[in-house]
Parts: structure tokens; sequence; C-alpha cells
């Protein structure tokens, strides 16, 4: 579990870098603006589904593939929520170039979420 949480320390500090960078170097397209909020509710929310799903497949006999690909759904919700409400309650005006790095950075955590839980399937399996 631990090494899974240092994965996805590691994943946020090169996409929080690389957004970083884009933003200094790119301040027109508007990628400054929700920069920090934006990377830290991605990591959080991929942080807390992988800890739920752990946790619900180990306390309820559900399998965890299912668990997973609930929360896959529900994370999916809850990223295009976090932009809607940024262009409409917030009053940011999202750039094509702020939308492509966030759902970048979303399938980057996608892939890992991905990856992660599959090698968790083959260890519970060979028990």
């Amino acid at each position: 579990m631990i090494k899974d949480l240092l994965k996805y320390s590691a994943i946020f500090g090169l996409l929080y870098g690389g957004h970083y960078f884009l933003s200094v170097y790119l301040p027109d397209k508007g990628l400054g603006e929700l920069r920090d909020l934006s990377q830290i509710f991605l990591f959080l929310l991929f942080v807390k589904s992988h800890i739920l799903t752990k946790f619900l497949s180990k306390k309820f006999d559900v399998l965890a593939g299912q668990v997973s690909l609930g929360f896959s759904v529900v994370k999916l919700i809850f990223a295009g929520s976090y932009m809607m409400i940024c262009k409409k309650i917030g009053g940011y005006d999202l750039s094509k170039a702020f939308i492509l790095l966030f759902m970048g950075s979303y399938f980057v955590y996608q892939t890992l979420d991905v990856l992660v839980m599959m090698r968790f399937l083959k260890e519970k399996e060979a028990f």
C-alpha cells in the first residue's frame, strides 16, 4: 500500500512540475490560474479511490476489479464536474491548453491506477 502511494506521489510531482513549467513559459494560454488546485484535486481523487478500493475489497467480499471499475466511472464524473464547476461557478475561462493538460494528467493517473490494480489483482489471485 505504501509503495502504491509513493508511486502516486511521484506521478503527482512530475505532473505538477510539468504543469508549473508550462504555466511559467506559456502564461498567455491560461495555464496558471488553477494549476495548484487542479493537480491537488486529481491527486486526492485517485489516492482516495485507491484506498477505498483496497478497503472495500478486503472488508466486504466484493471483487476488487469491479470496485475499481466503478470508481473509474466515478472519477471521470468528478473530473468533468470539476471542470464544469470551475467554468460556470468559479468564473474561470478555461483554455483548450488547460483542458488538455488536465485530462492528460487524468489519463496518466488512470494508467497508473490500472497498472497498480492489475498487480493487486494478480497478488490476490495467487492466494
